[in-house]
């Protein structure tokens, strides 16, 4: 993690003279990042699928283990949106730049990203309580 933000921000200072406006820099900064993490996981041999990380093997201070197994079972387009709006807090408008989406998009993903998630859990509740 610590290689891809450095990476991030060499490719961001290195290129900022070509930033276009098309979007608010922090949206192009966040763009830079997926980019370079795929670009890192898929050198390394991690990508399991197109653009599909395994992301069981992550390790993350603001989430909990469980939290990070529960979010593998979620799309990778419904995983994205969801952490960059419910875990570090972005708004719709900064998340749909980003990833190159509509708004409306971004609203629908999060929406379906949520009730997956909401389903996965109560799915382990349930199965928790049966093996008690």
């Amino acid at each position: 993690a610590d290689d891809v933000v450095q990476e991030t921000f060499l490719r961001a200072w290195r290129y900022w003279d070509s930033f276009r406006g098309d979007s608010t820099r922090q949206a192009w900064l966040i763009r830079i990042c997926r980019n370079v993490a795929f670009d890192s996981l898929r050198l390394r041999g991690e990508v399991t699928a197109p653009r599909e990380p395994d992301i069981t093997r992550i390790e993350s201070p603001l989430l909990s283990p469980e939290t990070i197994d529960n979010l593998a079972e979620v799309s990778l387009e419904h995983r994205e949106v969801l952490y960059l709006v419910d875990v570090l807090g972005y708004d719709y408008a900064t998340v749909a730049e980003a990833l190159e989406v509509k708004m409306g998009t971004v609203r629908s993903r999060l929406n379906r990203a949520r009730s997956a998630l909401r389903e996965i859990v109560g799915d382990l509740a349930k199965a928790d309580e049966q093996s008690a």
